[in-house]
């Protein structure tokens, strides 16, 4: 009677080691294929994760609010209500604490809050490559934001009930594997 009702805890515990990170992936994957499209422009920072492969790290414009009625104590986790400016890209209307009713909103971490401006960072700041393009995107995509004649570049970001999932990187028009791999054909010329 024992060895099943051991027997029976240790399925339970094996379907919801299982059932955790399966509902990750299907959350990721509804903001992926069907989650609003927000165009963050990006400041790069480019390392490595041993584990888990290339990836560009991803620094937003859009990480701060003027924050003269925000009270918010650094690393306190709020919520980030989206808009998009003028010009399509995405911005932060308002930071709250309560989740919202209604509307495009993810999870942010709080940050410093200086001369009444609030800093934060968003969770979705990695966008991960194929091992072989990775070098060469971030060199160059590192050198095109260093560059006083910098291409435009932006990361799609896809957000549903909260989950936010980086699509693509765009440099100059061209999404950051292409970007790529034109360089690589011809590393001598200039891409634009």
């Amino acid at each position: 009677m024992k060895t099943k009702i051991l027997l029976i805890g240790f399925a339970a515990m094996a379907i919801i080691q299982l059932a955790i990170p399966g509902q990750m992936a299907y959350e990721n994957e509804l903001a992926y294929s069907g989650g609003t499209e927000y165009k963050f422009k990006t400041k790069p920072i480019d390392p490595t994760d041993p584990f888990r492969g290339k990836y560009i790290w991803l620094d937003f414009e859009a990480d701060t609010i003027r924050a003269k009625k925000y009270q918010f104590s650094e690393d306190e986790k709020v919520y980030a209500l989206l808009g998009k400016d003028k010009e399509g890209f995405a911005k932060v209307t308002k930071l709250q604490t309560k989740k919202p009713e209604k509307g495009d909103y993810v999870l942010v971490d709080i940050g410093y809050n200086y001369d009444g401006i609030q800093h934060f960072d968003f969770k979705f700041n990695r966008f991960y490559m194929e091992e072989s393009k990775a070098p060469d995107a971030e060199i160059l995509y590192s050198e095109n934001n260093n560059n006083e004649n910098k291409l435009p570049a932006y990361a799609v970001v896809s957000v549903r009930c909260e989950v936010a999932v980086v699509k693509d990187v765009i440099v100059g028009g061209l999404p950051i594997k292409e970007y790529v791999e034109k360089h690589q054909k011809n590393p001598s010329e200039k891409v634009d």
